[in-house]
């Protein structure tokens, strides 16, 4: 073998690799003013502070999955070239007109081609769900729309719930007026946040809990009432506390505390959802057997 047929080896052998350096170079040279307003985006907007752990947790999905993505063998895939055209589509009508989830969608959709093009399409199976989880940082246009009604809903619901705690209300529009207190049900106190946090983590917990994909489903779509209750709970509770505290300790409570509640009573429903879900599986799986 002469040094020619050397050189040709050790040039096929690292091509794939400079390819592959050349092309995370590229999309991070496209993508980078795209991170830098999720970024600030994560940083302003308090209904998607959570898009930091976004990223992380997808990583440790895919660690979580390491041995068996290793036992995948490395092909050359052959993506659908559609993906990609809409994926530059996308990321273009985003930058050029100003819509970050646009964008952000697009980096999504380019790094699954990309993957599938170096790894092949086993290996973008094995690792969908962290891709697909990625969507939850992204921000979702006309999302501000929902504050309305979601402030109605809680207010209205929470004037019916907390009379029967022996505690006299009177609501008038989202005003609820209480013994020594009057609670405004305010943007921050809509239920947003918490709808869209609860979804990520109801989704996550989901996935990582259940091993079947309708049961999976279950909980994500049970995420929606869970976090509407669970801003209910917060506004009971605080309704409860007018009772036992002064009304300046009340208005610290409320301002400074009063989010925690909705996270922990979220918890427990997604706890208690995700036991009923198995009892339900384990007795049809009961009643099946002869």
């Amino acid at each position: 073998m002469n040094i020619r047929s050397l050189i040709a080896q050790k040039e096929l052998r690292f091509h794939p690799a400079c390819i592959a350096v050349v092309t995370c170079l590229v999309v991070a040279a496209l993508y980078l003013p795209t991170f830098i307003k999720l970024w600030q985006f994560w940083h302003t907007d308090p209904n998607f502070g959570h898009g930091f752990l976004v990223p992380v947790a997808s990583l440790f999905l895919v660690w979580r999955a390491r041995r068996r993505v290793r036992e995948i063998p490395i092909e050359i895939g052959s993506p659908p070239n559609w993906m990609l055209v809409a994926g530059l589509l996308l990321h273009f009508v985003g930058f050029r007109g100003a819509v970050l989830s646009a964008s952000a969608l697009s980096f999504v959709v380019v790094l699954t081609w990309l993957l599938w093009f170096f790894f092949g399409k086993r290996f973008v199976q094995e690792i969908s769900f962290p891709l697909f989880f990625l969507v939850f940082m992204i921000p979702i246009p006309f999302l501000d729309q929902l504050t309305f009604p979601l402030k109605a809903l809680a207010s209205r619901v929470s004037a019916a719930v907390i009379p029967s705690f022996g505690i006299p209300i009177y609501r008038e529009g989202t005003v609820l007026f209480l013994p020594g207190f009057t609670l405004e049900v305010a943007t921050a106190c809509s239920g947003l946040k918490s709808l869209v946090v609860v979804t990520a983590l109801g989704t996550f917990y989901s996935y990582m809990t259940q091993d079947a994909p309708w049961k999976r489903a279950v909980m994500v779509v049970c995420c929606v009432p869970i976090a509407l209750l669970a801003n209910i709970g917060r506004i009971a509770i605080v309704a409860l506390l007018s009772r036992a505290v002064s009304t300046e300790s009340l208005f610290h409570i409320v301002h400074d505390y009063s989010g925690l509640p909705v996270y922990m009573i979220a918890g427990v429903l997604l706890l208690a959802t995700g036991e009923i879900v198995q009892w339900v599986f384990r007795r049809r799986s009961t009643s099946r057997l002869p």
